[in-house]
Formats: structure tokens, sequence, C-alpha cells
């Protein structure tokens, strides 16, 4: 969504198995649609600290753990050159790294290219909905107030 409505849709695979070991596209969308920030809108705040994480499942659950915008980066591939701007402004910009070599990759490529950003990363295998599942809200905050790259 941006001010003026939809621009664009994802589709989840709703099979019973791991899309990985299948070989099967986790996420589609349509052939034409741009890739955007997931939930620019929420940029639209007076808060200080603006948080970034791999995935739109992760950002949903973040957005209900966390204070301040969050956004969502649908993979490493997928950032794109004027997503730093969007973030201008911000005191803070938190990335919550999943603990792979993608979630490695992804918090080094905004890192470079947004000054003031700060990593957290997160258990190997492990991204924000998992732990949120697993080991709750309370955790996910722990990470983010001993990290001490934060």
């Amino acid at each position: 969504m941006d001010r003026l409505g939809p621009v664009g849709f994802q589709f989840r695979c709703i099979d019973d198995h791991s899309c990985k070991e299948a070989n099967c596209p986790k996420y589609l969308q349509l052939d034409d649609q741009k890739v955007g920030f997931f939930n620019v809108l929420s940029l639209d705040s007076d808060e200080e600290v603006a948080h970034i994480c791999e995935g739109e499942i992760d950002a949903i659950t973040l957005s209900q753990v966390v204070e301040g915008p969050v956004l969502a980066v649908s993979g490493v591939g997928k950032w794109l050159p004027h997503f730093q701007y969007h973030l201008t402004g911000f005191e803070r910009v938190v990335v919550w790294a999943d603990g792979d070599s993608a979630g490695g990759k992804m918090s080094e490529r905004i890192r470079d290219k947004v000054r003031n950003a700060d990593v957290v990363s997160l258990p190997q295998g492990e991204d924000v909905n998992s732990l949120y599942v697993t080991k709750g809200g309370d955790y996910i905050r722990s990470l983010y107030e001993e990290d001490p790259d934060v």
C-alpha cells in the first residue's frame, strides 16, 4: 500500500511442505509488479527508531512487539537503492537479521547504505516470527535491548 492505495499483491504457498525442500517458491507476485518496501505507510511516524526485517510476516509480527515503524524487504536481492531515502530523518534504523546467510547479507547491504543502521542478529535458523511463536514478544524485545550492536 502507499498513500493512494494498493500497489501490489503477494501470494504465499499454502501447501503443507517445506518450500525450500520442494523447490517451490514460497511467495509469488504478478509478473509486472514492481517490488516495494512493505509497510511504507508506517514511516509517517513521530518515532525516532525504524525497524527493518526480511519478510512481510516478520514485519507484521515485529510491529506487535516494538515501538516505531516496521518495514520489510522480501529478500536481500529485493533491496532497491531508493529505499535508503525512506529512512532519512530517523535517529536509528534497526535491522533484524534472520539467522542465516541471507540475513547476514541483507544486514550488510542495509548497513552499507543506511548510515545509522544497527543490527540485531537473530539466532541461527530463526527469524522474527519463529522466535515469537517459540519464545514470545518479551524475548524479542530482550534481544533488541541487550544486543551490544544496537
